[in-house]
């Protein structure tokens, strides 16, 4: 991936968390998102509009690269690839009501750039039946690991334009935690609270690829699952994309007479880390740390203990592009 392009979602990433975490009523609540694939869906949003719309989702995309979308066609497949320690799941479609015709070139262009498509539904005498539609289809994409993305009642017949958005990572550590490790400890919710949980140890020294002398690092962090469906419509206005949820919203590009409203976007991710990897699943979060000894005995170890707020992020390695980003208050 082209470093102009990481550098934007890095930059988006930051900004769309600091709004995620401002916008927050429960401020003890874990924030999570998937800062790449929201980056994705805005931008083949951006393909399709025109003027200040347009203007609007750039800027907060932080863009400037006119290259924009060949490099997220350069980059997708690689991302989508799947291989015996890693798939990816990425649920991204544009959903409209049928009364607006689609162009063709736009459909056109989602195909063969974003590897996605834009449905024409009924909103408007049908939007229970297109609720459940687009569940099923999410469900089959993720393999039935996300299920009921929209609420009853998350539709309706006023509904013109959703976008909606998925995604969950499954896969293996390059070296995994022993299960027998596990044990319970302490963590800190804050200076007042404290929680039981499990904890797991191990080596993360892949992490260091970069610098010259790579530590042994033995970590003891919990075992989580994180779940979030966000409606983004807000925390976007907020970061300055505001004609795209608008009357004044204009995607000429995307139809061919018309420009109906973006009513939200939809975007629920899945991720749980325990002692073999990341293996996002809909289940109760047995939270746990295990622990492996140093590979090494000769080099001197660093422990380092996860027990209390950290900030978790899962990146695609050499690019660096971030896949997840998480807040943990409460694991």
């Amino acid at each position: 991936m082209p470093k102009s392009l990481s550098r934007m979602i890095v930059r988006f990433s930051v900004d769309l968390h600091r709004d995620l975490v401002r916008s927050r009523r429960d401020k003890r609540e874990n924030v999570t998102s998937s800062p790449f694939s929201i980056t994705a869906a805005l931008s083949m949003t951006l393909a399709g509009s025109r003027g200040n719309t347009g203007d609007e989702m750039l800027a907060a995309l932080r863009g400037k690269d006119g290259k924009l979308h060949e490099h997220f066609a350069s980059f997708l497949p690689k991302l989508s690839s799947h291989s015996h320690k890693l798939q990816y799941y990425f649920a991204n479609r544009i959903y409209c009501d049928l009364t607006f015709p689609v162009a063709e070139e736009y459909v056109t262009f989602l195909k063969s750039t974003y590897v996605s498509t834009i449905v024409s539904v009924d909103f408007e005498k049908h939007s229970e039946t297109v609720r459940g539609e687009i569940n099923d289809w999410v469900k089959t994409v993720t393999e039935s690991k996300i299920a009921d993305l929209l609420a009853p009642g998350s539709v309706g017949p006023s509904t013109g334009v959703l976008l909606v958005n998925a995604v969950l990572l499954q896969g293996t550590w390059e070296s995994p935690f022993p299960a027998c490790s596990t044990s319970r400890r302490d963590f800190n919710v804050n200076s007042r609270t404290k929680v039981r949980h499990h904890l797991s140890h191990g080596k993360l020294s892949n992490i260091l690829v970069d610098l010259k002398e790579t530590p042994d690092v033995e970590v003891t962090m919990p075992k989580l699952l994180l779940q979030q469906c966000l409606y983004l419509k807000d925390t976007l206005t907020a970061m300055g994309v505001s004609d795209l949820f608008s009357a004044k919203c204009n995607l000429s590009g995307m139809f061919k007479s018309g420009s109906p409203v973006v009513s939200n976007m939809v975007h629920k991710v899945y991720l749980r880390v325990d002692e073999d990897g990341t293996d996002p699943v809909v289940s109760t979060p047995a939270m746990a740390m295990t622990s492996s000894p140093p590979t090494t005995t000769t080099t001197q170890k660093t422990d380092f203990v996860v027990d209390h707020l950290f900030m978790l992020l899962v990146l695609k390695s050499k690019s660096y592009v971030v896949i997840f980003m998480s807040s943990v208050r409460h694991p």
